[in-house]
């Protein structure tokens, strides 16, 4: 028999979850885009490898000329964004038929952390914030990095890995190409304090037309007026 009370109770907190949703506010996606050699480095205190190592001890893509998603944010120009938006878990299963492309495009650097507890650490903390399914989501995701692929657009402007450049030739080969301006994120070698090029973020606004990331113009955390960007080295044998 159906109880009146517990279906009132299921209806209001179905229209709440709705509410919620709707009530996300948000302007572009910031579709943040990783270089996966200093990733590895970075997020591991690797640096003092970055010099003379031969092979990478992170589980590095095939593709070694392109950049990999590290997530798709939904954002605000000029103020805060929302996060954790919604308590639904990721269930990895449904990302089944999506996992071998996922593994290459959207691969955890960290080594302390699976390929799977990232895709859950993004899902939850931005994926909530869109309208999105999860797989529509991480679908999503992989096309936008495949329409325009930081590392592709960059090779098409003659800036190829395995060099240093400076951040000037870079922000304009990006925004040259795309019409909008990006962010590009550095990390900094400690033992050497030389940046790298980090992270490249690509926006789109809600109908997925590219669109400038600020309102203010590029922006950046590099400091140094010249930029590493190292060659993507192939997996270390295990």
């Amino acid at each position: 028999m159906f109880d009146l009370k517990s279906g009132f109770i299921v209806s209001v907190v179905l229209a709440c979850s709705v509410l919620i949703s709707d009530a996300v506010e948000f302007q572009i996606y910031n579709l943040a885009q990783s270089w996966p050699q200093t990733s590895c480095w970075d997020l591991n205190n690797l640096w003092a490898e970055a010099a003379t190592a031969e092979c990478s001890k992170c589980q590095m893509p095939k593709d070694k000329q392109s950049f990999t998603i590290h997530g798709l944010w939904p954002s605000n120009k000029n103020k805060r964004s929302p996060e954790n938006c919604g308590t639904e878990q990721l269930n990895a299963q449904s990302l089944n038929s999506q996992k071998a492309v996922l593994n290459q495009k959207w691969p955890s650097f960290n080594m302390k952390k699976s390929n799977v507890n990232f895709w859950g650490y993004e899902w939850m903390k931005h994926g909530t914030c869109s309208p999105f399914s999860v797989p529509e989501y991480f679908g999503k995701s992989v096309e936008l990095l495949d329409k325009n692929n930081a590392g592709q657009v960059l090779a098409s402007a003659g800036i190829v890995s395995g060099n240093k450049y400076p951040y000037s030739q870079v922000v304009k080969a990006l925004e040259d190409r795309l019409k909008v301006n990006v962010r590009i994120k550095c990390a900094t070698n400690s033992a050497t304090q030389e940046e790298y090029i980090n992270e490249v973020n690509i926006c789109y606004d809600k109908s997925f037309q590219l669109t400038n990331c600020k309102n203010s113009g590029s922006t950046t955390n590099c400091k140094n007026p010249t930029l590493q960007y190292p060659a993507n080295l192939k997996t270390c044998p295990q």
